[in-house]
């Protein structure tokens, strides 16, 4: 199952998310308790896909997301969504 901009962005929104960048460049979805966001694949199986780099990129670009400075993660920057980053994740 493809997940797309839109899938990501929503999840996030839903569960209150945010995402970790980590030192290897790589993006985590985590829920607000820290856990690892979960997808279906449309066959009933599980799974935590990392954020594509492209689409970090195109929310930051795009300012759906922002930095959290007073957020700590245990390996990385924390980023969650902007006010307008949840108004598009609803439409």
């Amino acid at each position: 199952m493809a997940v797309d901009l839109g899938d990501y962005l929503l999840r996030l929104a839903s569960g209150d998310g945010y995402i970790v960048l980590d030192g290897e460049g790589k993006c985590r979805l985590k829920n607000r308790d820290g856990s690892e966001v979960v997808f279906d694949d449309g066959h009933g199986r599980k799974y935590s896909p990392d954020l594509p780099r492209p689409f970090f990129n195109f929310y930051r670009r795009e300012g759906l997301i922002r930095q959290d400075r007073s957020a700590r993660a245990e390996r990385g920057l924390v980023f969650r969504l902007t006010k307008n980053g949840k108004e598009r994740a609803t439409l």
